[in-house]
């Protein structure tokens, strides 16, 4: 190839690589900005902050189902592979079990607890607290 030819072809090739580049850093800064504009306005209204329920429940799924299917199936796994094994050892599993099934409950109450739902008051254009009240400079005398 000449090298003639190579600065041409990066000025042509250079805004290709930088068009879509500087775009869609652009889109994304848009989109996380409105992200927080939704999240500011979710939590200053206190309605509940979207997107913050799924990866709890993602937490509360993998604790209720994944450490019970765990033990019991380390627990199998020792007794088949173990010549004498108590009957006693499936009491471990269980307790760890329940153990595990108690957070899970703990944890879901949390994570989807119901949000407290936010005074009203700013709604109506009615101001929540008596503004001649902390007018101390027109009122006065």
């Amino acid at each position: 190839m000449n090298v003639d030819l190579i600065i041409p072809l990066a000025g042509i090739a250079l805004p290709a690589v930088l068009v879509p580049t500087i775009l869609s850093f652009r889109y994304y800064g848009k989109q996380r900005e409105f992200e927080h504009l939704e999240r500011m306005k979710a939590l200053e209204t206190g309605q509940p902050v979207p997107g913050d329920a799924w990866p709890g429940a993602f937490v509360c799924a993998a604790v209720g189902a994944g450490v019970p299917v765990g033990s019991f199936l380390f627990t199998f796994l020792t007794s088949v592979n173990t010549r004498s094994v108590p009957g006693e050892i499936w009491l471990a599993p269980a307790g760890v079990s329940v153990i595990a099934l108690w957070t899970c409950f703990r944890l879901a109450s949390t994570v989807f607890r119901p949000s407290v739902p936010a005074p009203t008051s700013h709604l109506n254009g009615k101001p929540a607290f008596d503004p001649v009240a902390y007018d101390m400079a027109g009122h006065q005398g």
